[in-house]
């Protein structure tokens, strides 16, 4: 392959390095699902994540999955706005048949130092290491990468060159990358998040409009270069969400809530405060879809309730609903809510250091005043929480029906939460930890269906997968 003479297996990264991305890449129902991330390397905190729903256009081809995963990786590449001074790529580098793997490919086009951390070896011998030593992976007399136990008692993974680095660096790179599970950091967060975008696509349909149907080989965009979303269209954003923004009809509104969207930061006396990613941030700490991605789930059942509460309101009670003020309402509503929480080394939350100071109500109104939101919309996010527990009873219409989705959908989720721990705790007689919605669901549904042993079972596949994946 040409492109593979052009591959640099010298050490050109800083010695010091600041940024990391990981790469990751995952497909439901004919869509390539591309996620990048860049981390804090100092800290392995999350700082920018980016997703990308492409067409699959390449087939499944063992060896040549380069062709299949690079469309939507360069995509989510592309969108980030912080470029990491090397790429973890979920994959295989030189340790290819062809010396050319999906790490070594997109180091190439991107001109970005990439390695690679495959879980499985595809090519060449080598002798299992022990515990924090590594030894070669060789092929035809050639070392094309190294194979580490980065986890007592787990499988090893199959580090190599990606492009830009050498291997002793790379192993250097992966093992400073790596915490309490086999997989490093950065491919572990990025495919955390490509599951979820996978979920999300196999239990919906019509989200065709949201894909991108191609992929412009251009180089990597710096920030100055970047489109705004909004310009862009929501052919970027979740599926899910874009299918909300797109039911607002008026445009000039609907342009607002995406720039916002783009860029959902707050600047206080000279400083910018930004917060998690939507599509990994939790919407409560833990009471209500308090895990990652619960954010964006929490947004879209509020907006499925609210819509059924305008329909309602039109064919029963024979009433009039701004149904743009409602969606755009149902949006914003949490929308600071990732400004103020930070995720803790153990899997769960905390409040950032801002939080500590103004909450997330106080630091949506200031910015919607700012930005000049309608007066209307600025009452309804004030309003969400009721008169008990927010500043101001919801006075208009649309103001009482997003008040009433959002807490249905608390309460729902929050509950069924609830009863999935206590079943856990009754069953094994141990916490099954934090959970998710489907998980939770699951469990309460076998106690309904199987009584007791249903349970069990239940949680016992929970634990085995997250074993698993580890």
């Amino acid at each position: 392959m040409r492109l593979s003479r052009r591959v640099i297996q010298d050490d050109t990264l800083p010695s010091t390095l600041r940024y990391v991305g990981g790469i990751d890449v995952a497909y439901a129902k004919g869509i390539s699902i591309g996620v990048a991330v860049v981390l804090n390397f100092s800290s392995l905190s999350l700082v920018e994540s980016k997703t990308s729903y492409v067409e699959t256009r390449f087939p499944y081809v063992p060896t040549l999955l380069s062709f299949r995963e690079i469309p939507p990786a360069f995509t989510a590449i592309s969108k980030l706005t912080i470029e990491p001074d090397v790429f973890l790529v979920d994959g295989h580098g030189v340790a290819h048949p062809c010396r050319f793997g999906f790490a070594t490919h997109l180091g190439v086009i991107t001109d970005i130092p990439t390695i690679g951390v495959a879980k499985n070896r595809l090519c060449g011998e080598v002798q299992l290491p022990r515990k924090d030593a590594w030894a070669r992976l060789t092929d035809k007399g050639d070392t094309i990468g190294a194979v580490v136990t980065t986890k007592e008692g787990s499988k090893p993974v199959y580090i190599s060159v990606g492009h830009k680095v050498s291997l002793e660096r790379a192993v250097e790179v992966v093992a400073q990358c790596t915490r309490d599970y086999r997989i490093p950091e950065p491919t572990r967060k990025a495919h955390i998040i490509a599951t979820e975008g996978r979920r999300e696509l196999g239990s919906q349909s019509g989200f065709e409009c949201f894909v991108s149907s191609s992929v412009s080989q251009r180089p990597y965009r710096q920030p100055s270069q970047s489109r705004s979303r909004h310009e862009r269209g929501t052919t970027d954003l979740n599926p899910q969400l874009g299918k909300i923004i797109n039911k607002i009809k008026d445009e000039s509104l609907r342009n607002k809530i995406l720039r916002l969207i783009e860029d959902p930061t707050i600047k206080i006396a000279g400083k910018t405060y930004a917060g998690m990613p939507l599509d990994v941030a939790p919407a409560g700490m833990s009471r209500h879809h308090s895990y990652a991605g619960g954010f964006l789930e929490h947004v879209v059942s509020v907006a499925e309730i609210a819509l059924k509460l305008c329909d309602v309101i039109r064919r029963v009670y024979h009433g009039k609903v701004d149904r743009d003020l409602v969606l755009s309402g149902v949006i914003l509503h949490d929308l600071f809510k990732v400004l103020t929480y930070e995720s803790k080394e153990d899997g769960g939350y905390q409040v950032t250091p801002l939080a500590e100071r103004i909450d997330h109500l106080t630091l949506a109104v200031s910015e919607l005043v700012r930005r000049g939101f309608p007066l209307d919309l600025i009452h309804i996010v004030c309003a969400h929480h009721g008169g008990q527990a927010g500043p101001v009873w919801p006075r208009t219409i649309e103001a009482l029906v997003c008040h009433l989705a959002d807490l249905t959908d608390s309460r729902l989720n929050g509950e069924v939460l609830r009863a999935a721990r206590y079943l856990s705790r009754q069953a094994t007689g141990e916490e099954l930890g934090r959970i998710d919605s489907k998980e939770a669901f699951g469990i309460v549904h076998s106690k309904v269906d199987e009584g007791w042993e249903g349970v069990t079972e239940a949680v016992e596949k929970i634990r085995k997968e997250r074993r698993e994946a580890t």
